[in-house]
């Protein structure tokens, strides 16, 4: 429980995420196991 204040922003920020495929050739191909970091400034 120790970061539980990250979780609401981090679900706000993966639903706003706009996804764009990797193109190759110009067609959408799979990449597996990609991750994305999410960074916090608090002020």
């Amino acid at each position: 429980m120790k970061f539980v204040v990250y979780r609401g922003p981090s679900i706000q920020a993966a639903l706003n995420f706009k996804y764009q495929p990797r193109l190759v050739d110009g067609k959408p191909t799979s990449v597996l196991n990609v991750k994305n970091t999410f960074q916090y400034r608090i002020s």
